[in-house]
């Protein structure tokens, strides 16, 4: 497997073909060199000797430090986070920032766009003053004295009310699965009709009545300038990453790039922020800014006027490698397409929950569901276009189930937990659980897994058991600690039996032909961890790496999200070689069985 059968399998999914170069972007001149950005201790194998100052620190720099003036008509600077953060802690960044301005002459310009995705436009709401954080203050006050130099902050979080959403795209998709299921038997049709004519009236009513502020919100975290250079990975722009290590951290995966795959986050954040140019009337917390950076901070005013970069190449010879860009994207001018996968893995949970308990016997049926709402389904994916919804927008989520269902010797994956629970804090969510668990007498927490991740383990697993060739055939995950810090709140075991729950009644389906009993194989050849590293909130990365051929790095978690995101592929041989021998080896290393 390589970057490129990822690319031509994102492409297939995409019907209407404007996803391209936009949620996936596939280049081809760039430079990996000391690319591997692994925070805090920069090169794993020499733990635990960390270095003086913030890798993390040490890149950014380093970006600024690559960018040529020459022959530059307007330095276009991305900045991408979860939220914004105080000026001191992007001392390192914005250092970077002014050195370079500076230097521009008067008839150059620089733009800087930072995009966050959760700050609050105002200190109260009583007092709807716009609040100037610190880092606002930071940029005016860096000694930046370029006179066209232009600062826009923007804020894009997606606030979901009724009035963008119905229960009808849903009814057509569960139409469809009900009949497939009854190409292979009335009963089993009639059962999930029955659950389904069950579930139904719970979901309208809760979907008629979703209000809810922030359901979307950026999750990159992303430094591009001027498309020849980028860092991104699962390092947000906070103290906690550009401090020296002190202990008080936490373990972040980065990947820096020079070359044509900047331009690639460029046009990723041009979609945000074309959105927050036109913000609809619904959307009650995304918000927009900008003032000329030399003028007063009294200047920093509400805005539409946002530019929208460059995806021009730059004509410079960067490299010969091969880096594939991946993003997860909303569509909130049709139906939102963030809102379909996270009703899909609402009800394939769900379901889960039902038959697992109540129809052991009967559990096929929901391989039966899994397969019928797959994205590699050509129907499926037809389906979704007839109602308006475009799969190619998690082209992030989707490349990584694909690469993992067509992994044949093994699968390497490092983050922070499996599980969505951050839906435990909505009041809103927690009360269709309440209620689904009264109506049908369950005991569901609501927790999210991933079930189309699991699924596509299944077949990957099968796959394996056939390998006789390979080294280190099988799964191996490090999670972060359990119920404590950045924390995962499953063990390896509960993995384990859903696995093979999932994968029991997947034979039972003749959709996967393990080569021993499915128990043995996953048993065997799952290896679940948690980090040991001398850090005080754990595990905090997104990284997979699938065959020792093709590696993902970036901000898109394995557990079901709906945020933006953003992360890159690539398939150098001597890079993930490498990467295997100075990172995954010591991560392994320093960690324990789960």
């Amino acid at each position: 497997m390589d970057t490129n059968q990822i690319y031509n399998s994102i492409k297939k999914i995409d019907v209407s073909g404007k996803r391209q170069n936009l949620s996936y972007t596939l280049t081809k001149n760039n430079k990996l060199e000391n690319w591997d950005v692994m925070i805090p201790f920069g090169n794993y194998n020499t733990y635990p000797d960390i270095p003086i100052e913030s890798v993390f620190s040490q890149n950014v720099k380093r970006a600024f430090d690559s960018l040529n003036l020459q022959n530059i008509n307007n330095v276009e600077i991305d900045i991408t986070n979860l939220y914004a953060c105080t000026g001191d802690n992007l001392k390192a960044l914005i250092t970077g920032i002014v050195e370079k301005i500076n230097k521009l002459e008067e008839h150059q310009t620089a733009t800087i766009r930072l995009l966050v995705g959760s700050q609050s436009e105002f200190n109260s709401e009583s007092e709807k003053t716009p609040t100037l954080d610190s880092i606002v203050e930071a940029f005016f006050n860096a000694g930046i004295t370029h006179r066209n130099t232009k600062f826009y902050w923007g804020n894009y979080s997606v606030s979901i009310q009724k009035e963008h959403i119905s229960i009808k795209p849903f009814k057509v998709i569960i139409d469809r699965v009900l009949n497939e299921i009854k190409t292979y038997s009335e009963n089993w049709y009639r059962k999930a009709s029955k659950i389904w004519d069950d579930i139904e009236p719970e979901l309208e009513t809760f979907l008629n009545n979703l209000d809810i502020d922030q359901f979307t919100w950026n999750h990159s975290k992303c430094l591009a300038i001027n498309g020849s250079v980028l860092l991104t990975g699962g390092a947000n722009f906070h103290s906690v990453n550009f401090e020296p290590y002190n202990g008080n951290s936490v373990i972040n995966q980065d990947i820096y790039v020079e070359g044509d795959a900047a331009k690639g986050v460029h046009n990723f954040c041009n979609y945000l922020w074309s959105y927050l140019n036109n913000i609809p009337k619904t959307d009650k917390t995304s918000w927009i800014k900008s003032a000329k950076i030399t003028d007063k901070i009294d200047s920093f005013k509400k805005c539409n006027d946002a530019p929208m970069f460059s995806d021009s190449p730059n004509n410079i010879n960067y490299g010969d490698k091969t880096v594939l860009g991946v993003a997860q994207i909303g569509d909130w001018r049709g139906f939102p397409s963030q809102i379909f996968p996270a009703i899909r893995d609402f009800i394939l949970n769900l379901f889960y929950e039902l038959f697992s308990k109540m129809f052991p016997e009967d559990f096929i049926i929901y391989i039966l569901m899994c397969k019928s709402m797959s994205d590699e389904d050509p129907y499926f994916i037809d389906l979704l276009n007839s109602v308006g919804i475009d799969a190619a927008s998690w082209a992030s989520r989707y490349s990584r189930v694909y690469s993992v269902k067509n992994a044949v010797s093994n699968i390497k994956l490092s983050q922070q937990t499996l599980i969505q629970f951050y839906v435990f804090s909505s009041s809103e969510y927690m009360d269709i659980i309440n209620k689904i668990n009264h109506k049908f007498n369950l005991k569901w927490d609501g927790s999210l897994w991933p079930i189309d991740l699991l699924y596509a383990m299944g077949y990957a697993l099968s796959t394996m058991s056939h390998n006789t060739t390979s080294k280190n055939v099988g799964i191996e995950i490090i999670c972060s600690f359990y119920n404590t810090g950045w924390k995962d709140i499953i063990t390896g075991n509960q993995f384990k039996e859903r696995l093979i729950i999932l994968m029991t009644a997947m034979q039972q389906l003749g959709l996967i032909n393990p080569a021993q009993s499915v128990s043995d194989l996953v048993n065997q050849k799952c290896d679940y961890r948690r980090t040991t590293a001398n850090v005080s909130y754990g595990n905090h990365c997104k990284m997979f790496l699938v065959d020792d051929n093709v590696l993902y790095i970036g901000s898109d978690n394995a557990y079901p999200q709906y945020n933006e995101q953003y992360g890159l592929w690539i398939d150098d041989e001597e890079c993930i070689k490498s990467f295997i021998e100075n990172n995954w080896t010591y991560q392994i290393k320093y960690s324990k069985v789960g």
